[in-house]
């Protein structure tokens, strides 16, 4: 038999005798010690561990395991001795064999008992009453539902029915104000799972594609550009500098010399090739990031 793990808590329920000591069996199953019920019945101890072992001969071993549990207890010279620790169930098929005037009323005893641990733990386990919310209180989970109805396409009763449902209360008003928290985490959850569905994956190989796609562009857009800069160099090279020379542009200053002119004129498509660059470096660099993001996530 499995020796049986007892709490320290104890309880006694007084009779007219003598007490009758409890001990918790995993905190929720009260056992009384067989040295105890030795001396209420008025046996020797060792002829009760003697009729437990018999029982537990005749008996499933599960049920001895759950019903008789190895334990121990000090004698009065200071020696640890063997007991056992008997449930309800235990204890009333030991007793059966007890006979006698004595032994009835103490059967009764016992059974009264039992009954008053059993119903001290059933009033432990009751759970006590949380204030309820209000609608002033729901106000924001409400505006959370809508917004789930509205991505989700429910009707606005399915909707809170699974919130009911969740929760295990027949309607939202039986709502304790202490899970509203727990409420808006519910349905946020759900919001955020059809968002993430609605989204397509994005996939490592696409990026790749993207970024090969965009070098291509970058180069060809460049040198597309080069060469129209090429064409206004030609442009803009003896006869520009013939016009401004006789606009007499010439004569009024460096500020205003053909050079500076000219260099107004050139000045955009240098700028245009700076942005150019500058805007494909940085869709690249976004897309590599994406890219090395994706990468982690996946492992």
């Amino acid at each position: 038999m499995a020796k049986t793990s007892v709490s320290q808590l104890t309880s006694n329920v007084k009779n007219q005798d003598c007490p009758i000591k409890f001990d918790w069996l995993n905190e929720q199953t009260p056992v009384v010690l067989s040295l105890d019920v030795a001396r209420h019945f008025g046996k020797k101890h060792l002829h009760v561990l003697r009729d437990i072992g018999k029982l537990s001969l005749n008996l499933p071993k599960s049920f001895s395991q759950s019903n008789f549990g190895l334990a121990k207890y000090t004698d009065e010279q200071g020696k640890s001795r063997p007991a056992y620790n008997l449930t309800r169930d235990g204890f009333t098929l030991l007793a059966m064999g007890f006979t006698g005037q004595k032994a009835l009323q103490w059967k009764l005893k016992y059974i009264e008992a039992f009954n008053a641990m059993e119903r001290k733990l059933l009033k432990q386990s009751l759970p006590t009453t949380r204030p309820l919310s209000t609608p002033s209180d729901r106000e924001a989970l409400r505006g959370l539902v809508c917004a789930w109805i509205g991505v989700a396409g429910l009707p606005y009763s399915a909707a809170w029915q699974q919130v009911n449902a969740h929760f295990n209360i027949h309607s939202i008003t039986a709502l304790p104000k202490a899970w509203i928290p727990d409420a808006i985490k519910f349905v946020q959850s759900k919001i955020d799972a059809l968002q993430q569905a609605a989204l397509p994956p994005v996939e490592t190989d696409s990026l790749d594609e993207i970024y090969n796609q965009l070098q291509i562009l970058s180069s060809q857009n460049r040198q597309a550009l080069v060469a129209i800069g090429k064409k206004i160099s030609k442009l803009t090279g003896p006869l520009y500098k013939d016009a401004i020379a006789r606009l007499g542009y010439k004569q009024v200053g460096p500020p205003c010399s053909a050079d500076s002119i000219l260099y107004c004129l050139h000045s955009p498509r240098y700028d245009s090739l700076h942005y150019l660059d500058k805007a494909f470096d940085s869709m690249s660099h976004a897309i590599l990031t994406a890219r090395a993001v994706l990468t982690l996530a996946a492992k």
